[in-house]
């Protein structure tokens, strides 16, 4: 009987080593999921951030486009007028 009550015991112990291990298996899958959650989180801020940059260097460069335009459109305004003074000035 007392064997038969170690048995049991050491059975029941067997049996709460397992169930807590189990426990904690499912522990430890809950955070490597938060984790894995946190890692996507991570990855789809960096994409939406990259796009972000993406739009503000083509507005950068079309701003910039836009500016060397109007420049060389100044410039060609002063070339057509001294074209216009020499013109004149050869006809004199």
């Amino acid at each position: 009987m007392k064997k038969r009550n170690a048995n049991a015991a050491a059975s029941a112990a067997g049996n709460n080593q397992i169930a807590e291990s189990e426990k904690l298996s499912d522990k430890l899958a809950v955070i490597g999921g938060a984790f894995a959650t946190l890692g996507d989180f991570l990855g789809t801020l960096a994409a939406i951030i990259a796009i972000e940059e993406t739009a503000a260097d083509e507005r950068q460069a079309e701003q910039e486009k836009n500016e060397q335009q109007a420049k060389m459109a100044d410039m060609q305004r002063q070339i057509d007028a001294l074209q216009q003074k020499l013109e004149r000035l050869s006809k004199s």
